[in-house]
């Protein structure tokens, strides 16, 4: 529908009829005078009406510069149509240019607030009354503070929208206005909204599921609780590493694979209000207990040695010390062997075992086991004591005879001790290294000093001149072995004997000063 002719006192109008219109018995115009408080009004029906058959109108005797509301509705033996487009006309005569004056929606009413706080308001509204069913719709949202001037906009798809960074405690005015292909409408109702006053943020200590039985490898649930307004953002740290971050007032995280330093858990909230807060809770990761063994411990005979064995488990093991692996021999506490654990002052969940043998015989000489063990598992290391052997003289070359060494390989063998450069360079000497580290090692057991070293266990055998099934022993320990032997003796296992150095040199030494030399200062 639209204006084509507007005088003093007439106006002139035209509209599309409906797409079938072969059922239409007439069109009624609706038309009525209004002012600043009833122009915004959405009535189906108006104070004057005009039935026609045709798609034109000329209404007649109107108040020349009042405004008058105009629309139509078509009509059959069924009833009427609903309201076109509506024309809001200042009656005054206008120069058209043939264009007219086209009709617009009504404008979007029912305002409200649905949501609020310190930074934002989210308005909704009900889309217009009287629109074509075909027409494509948007919106256009005015907001200002009561102290600006200016009005912000923004355009909107849908009857809802979010006005965020806004002051807390504020007022602010609200209208919004509909948009089509013809134009927009009139604006809506005016709203008035206010901000919620801004709270600091204050968050509650972390809550923990299950609360007293995490276990290491496992899954727990944090809750962390925040209040304050507007709504703060959550940050969770366990042991001071940040895990997650979100806006809310309450924040669940499921944290997988639990291991043991996941002891302190935060809960960190600030809204940017006020001075940010923090809450800790400290848990307890349970889980397996962990030995690490000493070394291989070297005495002699009638000494007194202790054994250690370093405990990490929670909660609190039980320990003890095995004769064998399979615990079917414990070692009972007595004169001789004195059993002791010691817990860390420093570290609740760490604890020192201790065998402290006394009067050391051949019977005690071998290995021992540390035991721990609690509700979720156990954990066995092996920790040993060797008897030296009194250090004897060997010739190397008469052993190395005696072995049968190949000819090939008895360049190694001095008199006093093993050439090992020679025995590596030659590739036929692999098979006889046993029998070399045999004659080298002169009768002693030289374990703990190649422990000392990082000779591994499976080559230590050959430090005390036992054969070794592994030939990656000859690759790479070979030379801290044969440093071992050595060791007492004061040779350099790494190179071979020296050689006899004659030298007849004689050495002359002259001076010829230049002649430009300075001699008296």
């Amino acid at each position: 529908m639209h204006a084509v002719k507007l005088t003093n006192s007439s106006v002139s109008l035209v509209w599309n009829p409906p797409n079938d219109n072969n059922n239409v018995t007439s069109f009624v115009v609706h038309y009525q005078k209004v002012n600043n408080s009833t122009v915004h009004e959405n009535t189906i029906k108006l104070d004057q009406q005009m039935e026609v058959t045709e798609n034109s109108v000329v209404l007649m005797k109107l108040e020349t510069g009042k405004l008058y509301k105009v629309f139509v509705v078509s009509k059959n033996i069924h009833g009427t149509s609903l309201p076109s487009s509506i024309l809001l006309l200042n009656i005054t005569e206008t120069d058209l240019n043939g264009k007219g004056v086209v009709g617009v929606t009504s404008p979007p009413h029912s305002l409200s607030v649905s949501a609020h706080s310190a930074n934002y308001v989210t308005i909704t509204w009900q889309p217009p009354e009287f629109s074509h069913v075909s027409e494509e719709i948007t919106y256009k949202l005015y907001w200002k503070s009561v102290a600006e001037t200016v009005f912000h906009q923004i355009d909107v798809a849908v009857p809802a929208y979010t006005v965020e960074n806004l002051s807390p405690n504020s007022q602010y005015i609200i209208y919004i206005v509909a948009m089509s292909k013809n134009g927009k409408s009139l604006p809506s109702e005016t709203l008035i909204a206010w901000t919620d006053p801004a709270y600091p943020a204050f968050v509650e200590p972390p809550t923990v599921h299950p609360i007293n039985l995490v276990m290491e490898g496992s899954s727990m649930t944090v809750l962390c609780i925040a209040m304050g307004t507007p709504s703060p953002t959550i940050s969770l740290y366990i042991s001071g590493r940040l895990v997650r971050q979100e806006t809310s007032r309450h924040m669940v995280t499921v944290i997988h694979n639990v291991t043991r330093d996941m002891d302190e858990i935060s809960c960190y909230a600030d809204n940017g209000y006020g001075t940010p807060m923090q809450s800790s809770r400290k848990i307890s990761i349970s889980y397996v207990p962990k030995l690490v063994a000493s070394k291989i411990t070297m005495a002699n005979l009638g000494d007194t040695v202790t054994l250690e064995c370093m405990v990490d488990a929670h909660p609190e093991p039980k320990t003890m010390f095995w004769r064998d692996p399979q615990g079917r021999t414990p070692v009972i506490q007595s004169g001789k062997h004195n059993v002791n654990v010691i817990r860390s002052k420093e570290d609740y969940t760490k604890f020192v075992m201790e065998l402290t043998i006394s009067k050391l015989t051949e019977t005690d000489d071998g290995d021992y086991f540390c035991h721990a063990e609690n509700s979720f598992g156990s954990s066995t290391k092996p920790v040993s004591v060797r008897i030296r052997n009194s250090v004897t003289t060997n010739n190397v070359t008469q052993c190395c005879v005696q072995q049968n060494v190949t000819a090939g390989c008895l360049d190694a063998c001095s008199s006093s001790y093993l050439d090992i450069n020679v025995a590596i360079g030659r590739a036929d000497c692999f098979n006889d290294f046993d029998k070399l580290m045999k004659c080298a090692s002169d009768g002693s057991d030289h374990r703990a000093c190649c422990s000392d070293r990082g000779v591994p266990r499976r080559c230590l055998e050959w430090c005390r001149g036992e054969p070794v099934n592994n030939k990656m022993c000859v690759l790479s320990y070979s030379k801290s072995i044969l440093a071992c032997f050595h060791e007492l003796r004061g040779i350099d296992p790494f190179f071979g004997a020296p050689d006899i150095i004659i030298s007849n040199t004689s050495a002359k030494s002259s001076l010829y000063p230049n002649n430009q030399t300075v001699w008296n200062y």
